[in-house]
C-alpha cells in the first residue's frame, strides 16, 4: 500500500496549523501516513511547540505508524526540539539543548517535581515557579532586571501556576524566543490537561457556552474553579487562588503586545481593544505572550491599575469570587513576604 504524505506548512500561523491539524483527521483511519517537510521554513516557538504536541497526539489517539522525509534542512526545528517532541529521532530532545542570549526551546516541567521542591523547601508552590519563570526572563530581556524581566517573571509565573494548581495535567511545556532587532519577546505555555472548560465548570455559578465561553469568562477578573471554596475561606495567605492571574496577565500583554490564549476547539487573539477568533482543536490549554519590549514601564504601578479596575468589575461579574485578589496574583513575591 502506498503512503499518502502530508505536506508540513511552509510557515506556521493558526490558519496554517488548522489546516495541518484538520489534514491529520483526514488520514485517521490509515496504519501509517507520512509528513513531507520539503517546503518548511519557518515557525515561531509557540507555533513549533503546538504542530509537535498535536503529531504527538494524533500519533497516541490513532496507533499510526509515522514516516518523515525532507526534514534535514529544518536546523531551527531540530534545535528546538520539534522534531524528537512527537518521536523522530533527529535534533535535541526537549530540554537537552542549552538555548541562548536570544531563544529557549522546548522544556519540559513536571508538575509533581514542582509539588515535591516546593514541599522540600517548606514554601509555596508559587514561589518555586517565581524561581523558574525569572531565569527564563532574565534570558530573554538579556538583563538581570528592569520592567521586561519584572513583566515576563510574572505573567510566566502566573501561566505556570494555573497549569500545576488547576490543569490536573502531569506535565507543562514552554519555549520561548527574543527578537533584539524587532525589540520583543515571544513565550509559549502548554499543558495537556483537562482545559479551562472543564475547570471552570466547577464553579455552579458560572454560566457560559463552550470553549470560547470559558476562555472569556477566565480572563474576567475574580472568576475561577475554585472561587466558591476561596470565598468560603476565613483567612487567606498571599499565594490563596482568587482568580486574578489570567486577568492580569491579559491586561498586561493586551497593553504591551499581544496574548493568545487556547483550549479545547476555541482561541483568542487579545491585542489593545481587540478580540480576534483563531481556529484550535487541541486539548489541555495553550498560551502565547508577545511583549513589545518598548512599551513596558514599571510593573508596580501597571498592576496596581490593574488590580483596583479588576476589583470594581468583579462587583458586575455573576460567579465571579468576592473575595479581594490575593497579594500574589497581583505582585512579584520579592515584593511581599509570602511563602
Amino acid at each position: 500500500m502506498k503512503i499518502p504524505f502530508l505536506e508540513f506548512p511552509r510557515s506556521l500561523n493558526f490558519r496554517t496549523l488548522d489546516a495541518f491539524s484538520q489534514a491529520l483527521v483526514q488520514v485517521r483511519h490509515l496504519d501509517q501516513v507520512g509528513i513531507d517537510f520539503r517546503v518548511a521554513r519557518w515557525g515561531t516557538p509557540f507555533f513549533l511547540a503546538a504542530s509537535g504536541i498535536l503529531i504527538a497526539e494524533h500519533k497516541v489517539r490513532t496507533g499510526q505508524r509515522l514516516h518523515c522525509i525532507n526534514f534535514e534542512h529544518c536546523s531551527y526545528f531540530a534545535h528546538m526540539g520539534f522534531f524528537t517532541s512527537f518521536g523522530l529521532a533527529h535534533g535535541k530532545l526537549p530540554g537537552q539543548a542549552s538555548g541562548s542570549s536570544n531563544y529557549l526551546p522546548i522544556n519540559i516541567i513536571d508538575s509533581d517535581e514542582i509539588r515535591a521542591e516546593a514541599e522540600e523547601r517548606d514554601c509555596a508552590v508559587g514561589l518555586v515557579m517565581e524561581a523558574r519563570a525569572e531565569s527564563l526572563a532574565r534570558i530573554l530581556a538579556r538583563k538581570d532586571d528592569g520592567p521586561v524581566v519584572d513583566a515576563l517573571t510574572f505573567s510566566v509565573r502566573e501561566m505556570f501556576r494555573n497549569i500545576v494548581e488547576h490543569s490536573e495535567a502531569d506535565r507543562l511545556a514552554y519555549c520561548a524566543q527574543a527578537y533584539p532587532n524587532r525589540g520583543h519577546v515571544e513565550v509559549g505555555v502548554f499543558d495537556l490537561g483537562r482545559g479551562l472548560k472543564a475547570g471552570l465548570e466547577e464553579n455552579r455559578k458560572m454560566s457560559f457556552e463552550g470553549d470560547s465561553g470559558a476562555i472569556r469568562c477566565a480572563l474576567m477578573p475574580g472568576v475561577s474553579g475554585k472561587a466558591e471554596k476561596v470565598k468560603r475561606l476565613r483567612v487567606k495567605d498571599a499565594w490563596t487562588n482568587s482568580g486574578y492571574g489570567l486577568y492580569m496577565t491579559s491586561r498586561l500583554f493586551r497593553d504591551h503586545g499581544s496574548m493568545s490564549i487556547c483550549s479545547g476547539n476555541s482561541g483568542l487573539i487579545l491585542s489593545g481593544n481587540d478580540v480576534i477568533s483563531a481556529p484550535w482543536s487541541m486539548r489541555g490549554t495553550a498560551i502565547r505572550l508577545l511583549l513589545v519590549e518598548k512599551r513596558i514601564n514599571d510593573l508596580n504601578d501597571q498592576l496596581a491599575q490593574y488590580k483596583r479596575e479588576g476589583a470594581k468589575a468583579r462587583q458586575e461579574i455573576g460567579g465571579a469570587g468576592l473575595s479581594e485578589p490575593s497579594i500574589a496574583s497581583t505582585s512579584l513575591a520579592r515584593n511581599f513576604s509570602g511563602s
